[in-house]
């Protein structure tokens, strides 16, 4: 839509919405969520993801991606988004059993 990622649109507003769904409805208003273990799960999760992006976008710029960056940023997904999604899943519920 306005050409900030290479990305379809419908993909990164699910992505971020998720994110914001987690972050703001389910650890700022329910203090089970902050304790519960599957907090790291999304952490490293997003973590990883964001360091391993960015750096590849950084490399990117300066006109070559070292070949281990180029792999982590396309092969990292398939451990990272399993864990992502079990956390943000995980999230959702124990917010929606402090609330049942």
């Amino acid at each position: 839509l306005l050409g900030l990622v290479p990305s379809p649109v419908v993909v990164v507003t699910l992505q971020v919405g998720s994110r914001i769904f987690v972050v703001w409805g389910a650890l700022y208003w329910v203090p089970a969520c902050q304790q519960h273990w599957s907090l790291f799960l999304i952490v490293i999760a997003w973590g990883i993801t964001e360091v391993v992006r960015y750096a590849f976008y950084f490399c990117n710029l300066l006109g070559s991606v070292p070949y281990p960056i180029f792999w982590l940023r396309y092969s990292l997904f398939m451990v990272l988004y399993p864990m992502g999604i079990s956390g943000e899943l995980l999230q959702a519920l124990v917010a929606m059993g402090a609330h049942w």
